[in-house]
Protein backbone atom coordinates (compact mmCIF):
# COMPACT_ATOMS: atom_id res chain seq x y z
CA UNK A 1 0.00 0.00 0.00
CA UNK A 2 1.49 3.60 -0.78
CA UNK A 3 2.05 5.51 2.05
CA UNK A 4 0.29 9.25 1.68
CA UNK A 5 -0.42 11.93 4.14
CA UNK A 6 -2.94 11.40 6.43
CA UNK A 7 -4.46 14.05 9.11
CA UNK A 8 -4.59 12.13 12.60
CA UNK A 9 -8.42 12.32 11.85
CA UNK A 10 -8.67 10.16 8.93
CA UNK A 11 -5.35 7.54 9.38
CA UNK A 12 -7.84 4.79 11.28
CA UNK A 13 -10.36 5.29 8.06
CA UNK A 14 -7.58 4.67 5.67
CA UNK A 15 -5.57 1.77 7.65
CA UNK A 16 -8.96 -0.02 7.91
CA UNK A 17 -10.48 0.62 4.62
CA UNK A 18 -6.92 0.35 2.64
CA UNK A 19 -4.71 -1.99 4.85
CA UNK A 20 -5.14 -5.41 3.82
CA UNK A 21 -1.69 -6.45 5.41
CA UNK A 22 -1.49 -8.75 8.14
CA UNK A 23 0.10 -7.39 11.20
CA UNK A 24 0.20 -10.38 13.72
CA UNK A 25 3.78 -11.67 13.91
CA UNK A 26 3.27 -15.50 14.53
CA UNK A 27 6.11 -16.63 15.31
CA UNK A 28 6.49 -13.92 17.79
CA UNK A 29 3.01 -14.40 19.18
CA UNK A 30 4.28 -18.24 20.19
CA UNK A 31 7.24 -17.02 21.56
CA UNK A 32 5.49 -14.75 23.88
CA UNK A 33 2.95 -17.19 25.13
CA UNK A 34 5.76 -19.72 25.59
CA UNK A 35 8.30 -17.75 27.67
CA UNK A 36 6.98 -20.01 30.54
CA UNK A 37 7.55 -23.74 30.28
CA UNK A 38 4.34 -24.50 31.58
CA UNK A 39 2.58 -22.52 28.52
CA UNK A 40 4.92 -24.32 26.21
CA UNK A 41 1.90 -26.70 25.26
CA UNK A 42 -0.62 -24.15 25.33
CA UNK A 43 1.23 -22.24 22.82
CA UNK A 44 1.99 -25.00 20.74
CA UNK A 45 -1.84 -26.34 20.50
CA UNK A 46 -3.29 -23.19 20.16
CA UNK A 47 -3.56 -23.00 16.24
CA UNK A 48 -5.78 -26.40 16.54
CA UNK A 49 -7.68 -25.84 20.11
CA UNK A 50 -8.39 -21.64 19.37
CA UNK A 51 -7.64 -21.03 15.60
CA UNK A 52 -9.84 -18.24 16.00
CA UNK A 53 -8.59 -16.20 19.15
CA UNK A 54 -6.10 -13.96 17.87
CA UNK A 55 -7.10 -11.60 14.54
CA UNK A 56 -4.38 -11.44 11.89
CA UNK A 57 -4.85 -8.39 11.29
CA UNK A 58 -5.77 -5.06 13.92
CA UNK A 59 -8.56 -2.70 13.57
CA UNK A 60 -7.66 1.09 14.18
CA UNK A 61 -9.63 4.31 16.24
CA UNK A 62 -8.63 7.55 15.74
CA UNK A 63 -7.43 9.66 18.61
CA UNK A 64 -10.80 11.03 18.19
CA UNK A 65 -12.53 8.30 19.14
CA UNK A 66 -10.35 7.23 21.76
CA UNK A 67 -10.40 10.63 23.52
CA UNK A 68 -14.66 10.12 23.37
CA UNK A 69 -14.40 6.67 24.87
CA UNK A 70 -12.43 7.91 27.51
CA UNK A 71 -14.61 10.76 27.84
CA UNK A 72 -17.78 8.54 28.19
CA UNK A 73 -16.18 5.79 30.58
CA UNK A 74 -15.28 8.43 33.06
CA UNK A 75 -18.95 10.26 32.58
CA UNK A 76 -20.57 6.58 33.41
CA UNK A 77 -18.23 6.00 36.68
CA UNK A 78 -18.84 9.41 38.13
CA UNK A 79 -22.77 8.75 37.39
CA UNK A 80 -22.55 5.02 39.19
CA UNK A 81 -19.97 6.45 41.49
CA UNK A 82 -23.58 8.67 42.60
CA UNK A 83 -24.95 7.95 46.45
CA UNK A 84 -28.07 9.02 44.63
CA UNK A 85 -27.20 5.53 42.24
CA UNK A 86 -26.83 3.25 44.76
CA UNK A 87 -30.14 4.56 46.36
CA UNK A 88 -32.04 3.37 43.37
CA UNK A 89 -30.39 0.41 42.20
CA UNK A 90 -29.37 -1.81 45.25
CA UNK A 91 -32.78 -1.98 46.93
CA UNK A 92 -33.65 -4.45 43.64
CA UNK A 93 -30.24 -5.90 43.89
CA UNK A 94 -29.61 -9.33 45.68
CA UNK A 95 -28.70 -9.64 49.26
CA UNK A 96 -25.18 -10.76 48.28
CA UNK A 97 -24.39 -6.82 46.99
CA UNK A 98 -25.90 -5.03 49.76
CA UNK A 99 -22.38 -4.79 51.68
CA UNK A 100 -19.70 -3.03 50.64
CA UNK A 101 -15.99 -5.49 51.74
CA UNK A 102 -13.81 -2.74 50.21
CA UNK A 103 -12.80 -3.87 46.41
CA UNK A 104 -13.40 -1.77 42.99
CA UNK A 105 -13.07 -4.62 40.83
CA UNK A 106 -10.54 -5.48 38.25
CA UNK A 107 -11.04 -5.34 34.55
CA UNK A 108 -14.20 -3.18 34.32
CA UNK A 109 -14.72 -4.06 30.77
CA UNK A 110 -17.37 -1.16 28.67
CA UNK A 111 -18.01 -2.64 25.29
CA UNK A 112 -18.41 0.12 22.48
CA UNK A 113 -19.73 -0.14 18.68
CA UNK A 114 -17.72 2.60 16.50
CA UNK A 115 -20.02 4.49 14.56
CA UNK A 116 -19.73 7.08 12.21
CA UNK A 117 -21.29 9.56 14.65
CA UNK A 118 -19.03 8.38 17.54
CA UNK A 119 -18.69 5.63 20.13
CA UNK A 120 -21.94 3.92 21.39
CA UNK A 121 -21.96 1.92 24.44
CA UNK A 122 -23.93 -1.75 24.46
CA UNK A 123 -22.44 -3.43 27.29
CA UNK A 124 -21.10 -2.76 30.68
CA UNK A 125 -19.01 -5.98 31.95
CA UNK A 126 -17.81 -6.82 35.41
CA UNK A 127 -15.82 -10.08 34.56
CA UNK A 128 -14.46 -8.76 31.21
CA UNK A 129 -12.07 -11.28 29.66
CA UNK A 130 -8.95 -10.72 27.51
CA UNK A 131 -6.27 -8.42 29.30
CA UNK A 132 -3.13 -10.23 29.33
CA UNK A 133 -4.40 -12.09 25.97
CA UNK A 134 -4.25 -8.28 24.18
CA UNK A 135 -1.26 -7.75 26.12
CA UNK A 136 0.53 -10.27 24.38
CA UNK A 137 -1.10 -9.73 20.96
CA UNK A 138 0.36 -6.25 21.26
CA UNK A 139 3.92 -7.42 21.74
CA UNK A 140 3.39 -9.49 18.61
CA UNK A 141 2.70 -6.93 16.32
CA UNK A 142 4.58 -6.14 13.13
CA UNK A 143 4.60 -3.12 11.37
CA UNK A 144 3.44 -3.87 7.99
CA UNK A 145 3.57 -0.10 6.29
CA UNK A 146 4.56 3.19 6.78
CA UNK A 147 1.10 4.26 7.39
CA UNK A 148 0.93 1.88 10.52
CA UNK A 149 4.13 3.47 11.99
CA UNK A 150 2.12 6.13 13.87
CA UNK A 151 -0.59 3.96 14.49
CA UNK A 152 1.78 1.10 16.18
CA UNK A 153 4.46 2.78 18.11
CA UNK A 154 2.12 4.75 20.39
CA UNK A 155 1.50 1.56 21.75
CA UNK A 156 4.40 -0.45 22.23
CA UNK A 157 5.69 0.89 25.90
CA UNK A 158 4.95 -2.04 27.01
CA UNK A 159 7.67 -2.55 29.77
CA UNK A 160 5.11 -1.58 32.39
CA UNK A 161 1.73 -2.57 31.25
CA UNK A 162 1.82 -6.26 33.20
CA UNK A 163 3.32 -4.70 36.42
CA UNK A 164 -0.04 -2.50 35.95
CA UNK A 165 -1.82 -5.71 36.20
CA UNK A 166 -0.37 -7.21 39.35
CA UNK A 167 -1.01 -3.52 40.73
CA UNK A 168 -4.35 -3.31 40.20
CA UNK A 169 -4.76 -6.80 42.35
CA UNK A 170 -2.41 -5.89 44.97
CA UNK A 171 -4.77 -2.33 45.24
CA UNK A 172 -7.64 -4.23 45.82
CA UNK A 173 -6.12 -6.72 48.31
CA UNK A 174 -5.37 -2.87 49.94
CA UNK A 175 -8.91 -1.88 50.00
CA UNK A 176 -10.13 -5.05 51.16
CA UNK A 177 -7.95 -5.00 54.19
CA UNK A 178 -8.57 -0.97 55.00
CA UNK A 179 -12.42 -2.05 54.59
CA UNK A 180 -11.84 -4.62 57.62
CA UNK A 181 -9.46 -2.37 59.98
CA UNK A 182 -6.08 -4.00 59.15
CA UNK A 183 -2.95 -2.74 57.82
CA UNK A 184 -1.35 -3.53 54.41
CA UNK A 185 0.39 -6.80 53.76
CA UNK A 186 1.50 -8.15 50.52
CA UNK A 187 -0.62 -10.22 48.19
CA UNK A 188 0.06 -14.23 48.74
CA UNK A 189 -2.41 -16.09 46.92
CA UNK A 190 -5.00 -15.98 44.44
CA UNK A 191 -7.21 -18.47 42.86
CA UNK A 192 -8.61 -17.91 39.74
CA UNK A 193 -12.12 -19.14 39.62
CA UNK A 194 -14.71 -20.33 36.69
CA UNK A 195 -16.84 -22.74 36.03
CA UNK A 196 -14.57 -26.05 34.33
CA UNK A 197 -11.73 -23.93 34.03
CA UNK A 198 -9.30 -25.49 31.68
CA UNK A 199 -12.34 -26.00 28.90
CA UNK A 200 -13.41 -22.31 28.89
CA UNK A 201 -12.60 -21.02 25.58
CA UNK A 202 -9.95 -18.28 27.44
CA UNK A 203 -8.58 -21.06 29.50
CA UNK A 204 -5.23 -20.28 27.70
CA UNK A 205 -5.56 -16.65 29.60
CA UNK A 206 -6.24 -18.10 33.13
CA UNK A 207 -2.72 -19.96 32.47
CA UNK A 208 -1.24 -16.31 31.56
CA UNK A 209 -2.66 -15.00 34.69
CA UNK A 210 -0.92 -17.54 37.03
CA UNK A 211 1.95 -17.35 35.42
CA UNK A 212 1.98 -13.44 35.65
CA UNK A 213 0.99 -14.02 39.52
CA UNK A 214 3.77 -16.41 40.16
CA UNK A 215 6.54 -14.63 38.53
CA UNK A 216 5.58 -11.68 41.05
CA UNK A 217 5.70 -14.31 44.38
CA UNK A 218 1.84 -14.90 44.33
CA UNK A 219 0.93 -18.65 44.50
CA UNK A 220 -1.79 -18.90 42.35
CA UNK A 221 -4.47 -21.82 41.04
CA UNK A 222 -7.23 -21.84 38.62
CA UNK A 223 -9.74 -23.21 40.21
CA UNK A 224 -13.75 -24.89 39.43
CA UNK A 225 -15.41 -23.24 42.52
CA UNK A 226 -16.81 -26.57 43.55
CA UNK A 227 -13.19 -27.38 44.83
CA UNK A 228 -13.11 -24.85 47.14
CA UNK A 229 -13.65 -25.32 51.11
CA UNK A 230 -14.40 -22.65 53.95
CA UNK A 231 -12.97 -24.18 57.26
CA UNK A 232 -11.75 -22.19 60.36
CA UNK A 233 -12.61 -18.54 58.83
CA UNK A 234 -10.39 -19.40 55.85
CA UNK A 235 -11.18 -20.36 52.36
CA UNK A 236 -8.91 -22.81 50.59
CA UNK A 237 -8.32 -24.27 47.22
CA UNK A 238 -6.81 -27.89 48.15
CA UNK A 239 -4.14 -27.01 51.15
CA UNK A 240 -3.67 -23.43 50.03
CA UNK A 241 -5.32 -20.68 51.85
CA UNK A 242 -6.42 -18.01 49.55
CA UNK A 243 -6.30 -14.09 50.50
CA UNK A 244 -8.03 -13.17 47.18
CA UNK A 245 -10.36 -15.09 44.33
CA UNK A 246 -10.25 -13.35 41.06
CA UNK A 247 -13.82 -14.25 40.21
CA UNK A 248 -14.27 -15.19 36.26
CA UNK A 249 -17.91 -16.82 36.91
CA UNK A 250 -21.24 -15.28 34.92
CA UNK A 251 -23.03 -16.62 38.22
CA UNK A 252 -23.00 -12.61 39.37
CA UNK A 253 -24.75 -12.65 42.78
CA UNK A 254 -23.50 -16.37 43.47
CA UNK A 255 -26.99 -17.93 43.61
CA UNK A 256 -25.75 -21.40 42.24
CA UNK A 257 -25.62 -24.19 44.71
CA UNK A 258 -22.32 -25.14 43.79
CA UNK A 259 -20.60 -22.12 44.87
CA UNK A 260 -22.01 -22.36 48.22
CA UNK A 261 -18.42 -21.96 49.97
CA UNK A 262 -17.21 -18.88 47.64
CA UNK A 263 -20.47 -17.38 48.33
CA UNK A 264 -20.42 -17.79 52.23
CA UNK A 265 -16.54 -16.93 52.12
CA UNK A 266 -17.84 -13.35 50.38
CA UNK A 267 -20.83 -12.69 52.83
CA UNK A 268 -18.64 -13.72 56.01
CA UNK A 269 -15.66 -11.18 54.33
CA UNK A 270 -12.66 -13.75 54.77
CA UNK A 271 -11.18 -13.60 51.25
CA UNK A 272 -10.99 -10.37 48.85
CA UNK A 273 -13.23 -11.30 45.76
CA UNK A 274 -12.77 -9.21 42.37
CA UNK A 275 -15.22 -8.66 40.60
CA UNK A 276 -18.02 -9.17 43.04
CA UNK A 277 -21.49 -8.88 43.38
CA UNK A 278 -21.79 -5.80 44.59
CA UNK A 279 -20.07 -4.47 41.38
CA UNK A 280 -22.24 -6.22 39.46
CA UNK A 281 -25.20 -4.51 40.46
CA UNK A 282 -23.86 -1.30 40.31
CA UNK A 283 -22.32 -1.51 37.29
CA UNK A 284 -23.08 -3.96 35.23
CA UNK A 285 -27.03 -4.64 35.50
CA UNK A 286 -27.84 -4.70 31.43
CA UNK A 287 -31.03 -2.71 32.65
CA UNK A 288 -28.91 -0.02 33.91
CA UNK A 289 -28.37 0.89 30.13
CA UNK A 290 -32.19 2.06 30.61
CA UNK A 291 -31.40 4.62 32.92
CA UNK A 292 -28.29 6.18 31.17
CA UNK A 293 -29.82 6.92 28.09
CA UNK A 294 -32.82 8.91 29.54
CA UNK A 295 -32.07 12.51 30.37
CA UNK A 296 -35.10 12.65 32.96
CA UNK A 297 -33.66 10.23 34.73
CA UNK A 298 -30.21 11.64 34.44
CA UNK A 299 -31.17 14.71 35.73
CA UNK A 300 -33.38 13.11 39.08
CA UNK A 301 -29.78 11.39 39.62
CA UNK A 302 -27.84 14.76 40.08
CA UNK A 303 -26.04 13.72 36.54
CA UNK A 304 -23.73 17.08 35.71
CA UNK A 305 -25.15 18.73 32.70
CA UNK A 306 -21.31 18.03 31.14
CA UNK A 307 -21.63 14.09 31.56
CA UNK A 308 -25.53 14.48 30.78
CA UNK A 309 -24.22 15.75 27.24
CA UNK A 310 -21.73 12.76 27.10
CA UNK A 311 -23.73 9.66 28.00
CA UNK A 312 -26.74 10.67 25.85
CA UNK A 313 -24.43 10.97 22.60
CA UNK A 314 -22.77 7.33 23.86
CA UNK A 315 -25.74 5.71 25.16
CA UNK A 316 -27.84 4.27 22.45
CA UNK A 317 -31.63 4.89 23.43
CA UNK A 318 -32.82 1.91 25.27
CA UNK A 319 -36.38 0.24 26.66
CA UNK A 320 -37.79 -2.83 28.46
CA UNK A 321 -39.53 -4.94 26.36
CA UNK A 322 -43.41 -5.69 28.16
CA UNK A 323 -46.50 -7.20 26.73
CA UNK A 324 -47.81 -3.44 26.01
CA UNK A 325 -44.96 -2.96 23.33
CA UNK A 326 -43.77 -6.40 22.68
CA UNK A 327 -45.36 -6.49 19.28
CA UNK A 328 -44.79 -3.03 18.28
CA UNK A 329 -41.02 -3.68 19.02
CA UNK A 330 -41.27 -7.14 17.05
CA UNK A 331 -42.28 -5.09 13.58
CA UNK A 332 -38.94 -3.45 13.73
CA UNK A 333 -37.07 -6.38 15.22
CA UNK A 334 -34.60 -5.90 11.87
CA UNK A 335 -32.94 -2.29 13.50
CA UNK A 336 -33.02 -3.40 17.18
CA UNK A 337 -31.10 -5.80 19.53
CA UNK A 338 -32.58 -7.69 21.71
CA UNK A 339 -30.67 -7.95 25.10
CA UNK A 340 -31.96 -10.51 27.85
CA UNK A 341 -30.93 -8.31 30.64
CA UNK A 342 -29.78 -11.81 32.76
CA UNK A 343 -27.94 -13.15 29.94
CA UNK A 344 -24.58 -12.33 28.46
CA UNK A 345 -25.08 -11.25 25.21
CA UNK A 346 -27.89 -10.32 22.79
CA UNK A 347 -29.91 -12.36 21.32
CA UNK A 348 -30.08 -12.49 17.55
CA UNK A 349 -32.66 -13.17 15.18
CA UNK A 350 -31.96 -16.55 12.71
CA UNK A 351 -34.32 -19.24 10.42
CA UNK A 352 -34.78 -22.14 13.00
CA UNK A 353 -33.05 -24.66 11.11
CA UNK A 354 -30.29 -22.55 9.53
CA UNK A 355 -26.49 -23.26 10.93
CA UNK A 356 -25.41 -20.92 13.60
CA UNK A 357 -23.86 -17.60 12.78
CA UNK A 358 -21.36 -15.42 14.67
CA UNK A 359 -22.32 -13.10 17.19
CA UNK A 360 -22.87 -9.96 15.77
CA UNK A 361 -24.79 -11.40 12.32
CA UNK A 362 -28.00 -10.88 11.06
CA UNK A 363 -30.11 -12.66 9.35
CA UNK A 364 -33.93 -11.68 7.41
CA UNK A 365 -35.35 -14.85 8.69
CA UNK A 366 -36.87 -14.80 12.60
CA UNK A 367 -37.84 -17.66 14.76
CA UNK A 368 -38.97 -18.27 18.57
CA UNK A 369 -36.20 -20.44 18.73
CA UNK A 370 -32.82 -17.64 19.23
CA UNK A 371 -29.09 -18.93 18.60
CA UNK A 372 -26.80 -17.45 21.40
CA UNK A 373 -23.66 -18.52 22.72
CA UNK A 374 -23.14 -20.92 25.53
CA UNK A 375 -22.97 -19.23 28.56
CA UNK A 376 -20.07 -21.86 29.51
CA UNK A 377 -17.79 -20.93 26.66
CA UNK A 378 -16.00 -24.31 26.88
CA UNK A 379 -14.23 -26.08 24.47
CA UNK A 380 -17.00 -28.47 23.43
CA UNK A 381 -19.72 -26.55 23.14
CA UNK A 382 -19.72 -23.05 21.24
CA UNK A 383 -23.43 -22.80 20.73
CA UNK A 384 -26.65 -23.26 22.53
CA UNK A 385 -30.20 -23.35 20.97
CA UNK A 386 -32.96 -22.34 23.70
CA UNK A 387 -35.89 -24.64 23.05
CA UNK A 388 -39.47 -24.17 23.07
CA UNK A 389 -39.73 -26.33 26.57
CA UNK A 390 -37.23 -23.54 27.66
CA UNK A 391 -34.51 -26.72 28.25
CA UNK A 392 -31.29 -25.93 26.78
CA UNK A 393 -29.22 -28.63 24.06
CA UNK A 394 -25.76 -27.57 22.66
CA UNK A 395 -25.70 -27.98 19.45
CA UNK A 396 -23.03 -28.38 17.01
CA UNK A 397 -20.25 -29.75 18.84
CA UNK A 398 -16.86 -28.44 16.49
CA UNK A 399 -15.21 -30.80 18.68
CA UNK A 400 -15.44 -34.25 19.51
CA UNK A 401 -17.76 -34.70 22.60
CA UNK A 402 -20.66 -33.25 23.63
CA UNK A 403 -20.39 -30.34 26.64
CA UNK A 404 -21.75 -31.61 30.01
CA UNK A 405 -22.52 -28.04 31.66
CA UNK A 406 -25.98 -27.26 30.29
CA UNK A 407 -28.44 -28.37 32.79
CA UNK A 408 -32.06 -28.35 31.87
CA UNK A 409 -33.52 -25.03 32.80
CA UNK A 410 -36.25 -24.69 34.62
CA UNK A 411 -39.99 -24.07 32.77
CA UNK A 412 -41.11 -20.37 33.68
CA UNK A 413 -44.33 -19.43 33.11
CA UNK A 414 -43.53 -16.12 31.36
CA UNK A 415 -40.45 -15.22 29.43
CA UNK A 416 -37.65 -12.80 31.59
CA UNK A 417 -37.86 -9.25 31.15
CA UNK A 418 -35.72 -8.12 28.45
CA UNK A 419 -33.86 -4.71 28.14
CA UNK A 420 -34.04 -3.60 24.31
CA UNK A 421 -30.94 -1.94 23.18
CA UNK A 422 -32.26 0.53 19.86
CA UNK A 423 -29.90 0.56 16.87
CA UNK A 424 -27.46 3.23 16.56
CA UNK A 425 -30.15 5.18 13.64
CA UNK A 426 -33.10 5.09 16.10
CA UNK A 427 -31.35 8.15 17.67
Amino acid sequence: MNSMPHTHATLADALNHGCRCQTLDTDQLLHELGRDAGLRDVASTLAQTHPHLFSSTAVFASQATVQAVQAAVAAIERTLSLPAWAQQVLPGASAMAQIDHGPLGVFMGYDFHITPTGPQLIEINTNAGGAMLNAVLLRAQAVCCGLMNPALNAYRNMATLEDEFVAMFQAEWDLFNRARGQAPRPLRSIAIVDEAPHNQYLAPEFALFAELFGRHGIQTVVADPASLQLRDGVLYCDALALDLVYNRLTDFDFSDTAHTALAQAYAEDVVAVTPHPRAHALRANKQHLVTLGQPAALQALGVSPADQQILLATVPACERVSSDNAAALWEQRKNLSLNPWMALAPVRFTGATSSPKKSGSRSSKATTSPKRWCPRRCAQCRWATRLPNSSLTCAPTPMPGACNYWPPAPTVAKPPTFALRAAVSRR
